[in-house]
């Protein structure tokens, strides 16, 4: 039987702040703070909020100019902030920026990032297709950049996971990106190796949408291991649709479909 339980919504009025109206490009709870969200805004404002009191413990002004922040992620000790052409790395205690990460190409965007389950990577997806691993205090490259696709087509997401016998031990990742497909590799060794790919358009084509895939692809936008099993995963397409993935050794299967979500 599906349990049933309820979602209440509430709103945070972030006291002393006059620009209610400033939009929120970015969110990230933090890790063993469960009442402190970072919120990261147009304005260019990373604000620390006690979702208990609806008050600003941290405010720290971004960089001026430049893009606005699109991925926000926190460990226990840092915040991570990033835009098209950086990541900033701030640290939650004192607020002062600890490290930056900048591509060598400025053609090369990142996109939406992620911190490893140990909390000792930055996992970054790029525009030229790449995911480049970053050490978290440092922001400094600490492995082998992982070519995503020859083609060199946007990497837009990125999820890992570790294993059950060690969990601080990252074993292996899932990408998305542009040209739909999933692809699986194994990090646990300093040389990666791909473990399956699986192309998700001919599985969430929808025979009674009035457009085609050319007009509605299913680019791979999020994607996320599930927590619990830790054997299957779930990707957000463009096209509106959820793909639900189940592991078996080197292999991806679709373990079910939701479209229209």
């Amino acid at each position: 039987m599906a349990r049933q339980g309820s979602l209440e919504a509430g709103t945070i009025l972030i006291t002393g702040d006059v620009s209610k109206e400033c939009s929120v490009t970015a969110l990230a709870s933090q890790p063993g703070s469960p009442d402190m969200i970072w919120a990261a805004r147009e304005d260019r404002c990373l604000l620390g909020i006690d979702t208990r009191s609806n008050v600003v413990e941290t405010r720290i002004t971004l960089p001026a100019g430049g893009e606005l922040v699109g991925s926000c992620v926190a460990s226990a000790t840092s915040v991570y902030v990033g835009a098209e052409s950086n990541i900033l790395n701030y640290d939650t205690r004192k607020g002062l920026l600890t490290a930056a990460y900048v591509p060598q190409n400025q053609t090369n965007e990142v996109n939406n990032f992620s911190l490893s389950p140990d909390g000792s990577q930055l996992l970054v997806p790029t525009d030229e297709g790449e995911l480049v691993f970053l050490n978290a205090s440092t922001l400094a490259k600490c492995r082998e950049t992982i070519r995503i696709n020859d083609e060199e087509q946007v990497c837009s997401c990125v999820t890992a996971r570790t294993s059950l016998s060690n969990p601080s031990t990252t074993i292996d990742v899932l990408t998305g990106g542009f040209d739909c497909t999933v692809r699986r590799f194994a990090v646990e060794k300093e040389n990666y190796r791909v473990r399956g790919t699986l192309d998700v358009s001919n599985a969430v084509k929808d025979e009674n949408s009035a457009l085609p895939l050319a007009f509605n692809p299913p680019f791979v936008n999020c994607i996320e291991f599930d927590s619990f099993s830790n054997d299957s995963a779930v990707a957000g397409t463009g096209n509106g649709s959820l793909c639900l993935m189940k592991f078996r050794g080197d292999s991806i299967n679709f373990k079910d479909l939701r479209t229209s979500i």
